[in-house]
């Protein structure tokens, strides 16, 4: 009787060890491939402006979209206040770059754009900026205002589709995982007219 026991829970075991394993890989599957990637530099940003994106970029990190699933970014990111530990910085405001609470997070919005481009989601709202900015190539960028300007896409793809987002002071990395054979990868390039 007790030999029974103890194979009972030895294979007990056996299945939680399996059943983890399994839903490891069913966790980390649909992110196995980093479908599309954009680095840029910040160094030369203000450290408030920094700040302000590194804050942003941990609400957008993990963030996953599931398939036919809008996103929002306004509604990701969320308010951009003060009580949320968002600084003045300076900001592009139509010919102006006056401080705004927030200031600076339009670059990780206009790299999350340039991400879903590039891996063919539908985008639905986009507002460009009303100036060239320095840091985005022309018609790239994605100016974000809450209650106002917004990003919107949906995730068309068969798959769920998961942002990675950091900076390391210098850099502002961003990354969209997912399947790459459900995605439709294009390469963006952009063209300035000559005199």
């Amino acid at each position: 009787m007790q030999s029974i026991k103890s194979d009972w829970q030895s294979y007990a075991v056996a299945l939680l060890l399996l059943g983890g394993t399994f839903a490891t890989y069913w966790t980390t599957r649909p992110f196995a491939d980093v479908v599309a990637s954009k680095t840029v530099k910040i160094g030369e940003l203000s450290k408030a402006q920094r700040m302000n994106i590194a804050l942003a970029a941990k609400f957008l990190d993990g963030a996953t979209i599931k398939p036919n699933e809008q996103f929002s970014f306004n509604k990701l990111i969320g308010p951009r206040t003060e009580r949320r530990g968002y600084l003045d910085a300076p900001s592009y405001v139509g010919p102006d770059t006056p401080s705004t609470t927030g200031g600076g997070i339009c670059l990780l919005s206009s790299c999350t754009y340039q991400l879903a481009l590039e891996s063919g989601m539908a985008i639905e709202k986009r507002t460009p900026h009303l100036r060239t900015i320095q840091t985005v190539e022309p018609g790239l960028d994605a100016t974000v205002w809450y209650g106002q300007s917004d990003l919107t896409f949906t995730n068309k793809t068969n798959s769920p589709i998961q942002f990675h987002a950091f900076d390391d002071g210098s850099d502002l990395k961003v990354q969209l995982l997912g399947t790459r054979s459900d995605t439709h990868v294009c390469t963006l390039r952009t063209y300035q007219q000559r005199n």
